[in-house]
């Protein structure tokens, strides 16, 4: 399994006919206070080749601070196992996407960096800002 692309979204569901649809991907989160648990889902994209097949892949995220890059917390993925039964031909190159849902408790208002890992091997690494919402835009009720 060769890596393409990672991104980080709010939401993403299943469409019918089989592919995701992503809501709110952005590399940025306001929140009203600190600490804050914030749902996101980290999609990565891998293209399997014919050697890749019925192979086990453990997808990890670690999240860790910008500045000294302690980690926050690090999680990690059922094994994937691709088979060319799943999508026919063994011959030919095929695409998986793999949404990895995640549930993260953040201590305050700081920059990230979600370091994807494909069986320990780091290849995405995606800043992220947790941010207080300005004071101008929280509705008072």
């Amino acid at each position: 399994m060769h890596p393409i692309y990672s991104f980080i979204a709010r939401k993403v569901e299943k469409a019918p006919d089989g592919s995701l649809n992503a809501e709110g991907i952005s590399n940025r989160i306001e929140v009203p206070s600190f600490p804050a648990e914030v749902r996101l889902v980290v999609v990565s994209e891998f293209v399997i080749v014919e050697a890749d097949f019925g192979s086990e892949c453990i997808l990890s995220v670690h999240i860790l601070h910008e500045d000294d890059e302690r980690e926050l917390v690090s999680l990690r993925s059922s094994p994937i196992v691709f088979n060319h039964e799943d999508e026919g031909s063994a011959s030919a190159a095929k695409y998986m996407t793999v949404p990895l849902p995640l549930i993260v408790h953040f201590p305050s208002a700081e920059k990230w960096i979600f370091d994807v890992r494909s069986n320990g091997v780091s290849w995405s690494r995606l800043p992220y800002i947790t941010a207080l919402v300005p004071r101008h835009r929280l509705r008072l009720t």
